[in-house]
């Protein structure tokens, strides 16, 4: 399964309690495997430098995921996963029995309390704050004005994180 939506929309809270409920589960964050490679990304977000180190990103973690489900885990991915990545993913795991991309999204103004939330830094550089929070903006209109894309999309806004988790680990059973 791959998890994908706009930052701050919940991917890994979400994550780490289908992990508790869920006793064979591997969940790859490809933020996490694009991090390995420690060098930096030259270009601009989304540019052609970038967008080569995220498809690689991409790769490596469906090559992950492959490896996990030969061995009989179920396995969540985590991304943004904007719809032009969406067929390298059905690409990669094309040997994979049954792959479903659920997009979780939620309304910009609760994105943007619960990243607000999730900072610890009390007093955050407000230019900083600002280019992040209109990125998370633009992630936000890409993904909605792309949901049939998806396979399933849960709005998960106003819903608990628990009842989410439990409604992903229902496309497990």
């Amino acid at each position: 399964m791959i998890v994908a939506g706009p930052p701050a929309v919940g991917h890994n809270t979400v994550s780490d309690l289908v992990g508790t409920l869920h006793p064979n589960l591997a969940v790859i964050d490809v933020d996490d495997v694009r991090a390995m490679a420690r060098s930096p990304i030259e270009g601009l977000l989304g540019g052609p430098a970038w967008n080569r180190v995220y498809e690689r990103s991409i790769r490596q973690s469906c090559m992950l995921a492959r490896d996990f489900d030969r061995d009989g885990f179920d396995v969540i991915l985590l991304d943004v996963a904007p719809p032009e990545t969406l067929p390298i993913y059905r690409a990669e795991l094309s040997d994979v029995e049954t792959v479903r991309i659920v997009l979780l999204m939620a309304d910009v103004e609760t994105l943007l309390q619960r990243d607000r939330d999730r900072d610890p830094n009390p007093d955050p550089d407000p230019e900083p704050l600002r280019v992040w929070h209109d990125r998370i903006r633009m992630l936000h209109r890409e993904l909605a004005s792309a949901t049939d894309a998806y396979d399933e999309v849960i709005d998960n806004g106003s819903v608990a994180a628990e009842e989410t988790a439990k409604r992903l680990l229902s496309f497990f059973l």
